[in-house]
């Protein structure tokens, strides 16, 4: 077989263009205009959507619990049975305990007033005890016996929940 022999290649088509530097430098500059461009655009549209998360949306709805007592209180913070304990609440339900069982709810309760946010009770204490408070947001599911019950059911349903401070009544 014969090779067949080719001209060498030319050593001037091999040689850049005089100034070819410019225009690799120029292609350079455009995409980091577009790069910059590009970056600043996401930068917007992600601040965009952290403004519209945080102001559009209503902050959870709490649960709230207030209590005052009508009467006297002895010294050691007790008070005497046939007292009267206001609780107002903010919620959508309200459960009264005493000793860790459920002894009154609201709404439903004989004493027991709604408003568009929660409501109040006016409680009357008869029978010794520890008394608590709780306010939930959403209404419980459970019947209501336990205390410990209900605030492990709440947590489950994610049910944010608001406990008075305790009052014992002898």
């Amino acid at each position: 077989m014969l090779a067949t022999w080719t001209q060498p290649p030319d050593p001037r088509s091999d040689t850049p263009a005089r100034g070819w530097e410019r225009g690799v430098w120029h292609r350079i500059d455009r995409r980091r205009r577009r790069v910059r461009r590009l970056g600043a655009a996401a930068l917007v549209a992600a601040a965009g959507v952290v403004f519209f998360q945080r102001f559009s949306r209503p902050e959870p709805f709490r649960a709230l619990v207030g209590t005052e007592i009508e009467g006297a209180r002895r010294r050691d913070g007790s008070v005497p049975l046939q007292t009267v304990w206001n609780i107002r609440f903010e919620g959508a339900e309200l459960r009264v305990y005493r000793d860790e069982v459920e002894v009154q709810r609201c709404p439903g309760a004989a004493g027991c007033t709604r408003t568009d946010r929660g409501g109040t009770l006016a409680l009357g204490i008869d029978a010794p005890g520890e008394y608590r408070a709780l306010a939930f947001t959403r209404p419980c599911a459970t019947s209501g016996t336990a205390l410990r019950r209900d605030l492990a059911l709440a947590e489950e349903g994610e049910n944010s929940v608001q406990m008075s401070s305790s009052l014992i009544a002898y």
